[in-house]
């Protein structure tokens, strides 16, 4: 198995950064709790999809497409 790019985050910490985050008036406060929002959807997809034997993940980018094809 490849190792991690980077350190594994909990994707509820990602899911309330991002809910404090969308409260704030700036727009790029709010880009960030988007982008913080999907990436806790992706990893919580990739994970139940991972432990369904639906996929094999490597823990990089190409994870992304595989939860992608498998979610279609």
């Amino acid at each position: 198995m490849s190792q991690p790019l980077y350190e594994s985050v909990d994707p509820e910490t990602y899911l309330k950064l991002a809910k404090g985050l969308s409260s704030k008036p700036e727009g790029v406060a709010k880009r960030t709790a988007a982008d913080r929002a999907y990436y806790a959807a992706f990893l919580t997809s990739r994970d139940l999809l991972a432990e369904k034997g639906y996929i094999t993940p490597y823990y990089n980018s190409d994870d992304h497409r595989y939860v992608e094809v498998a979610l279609k």
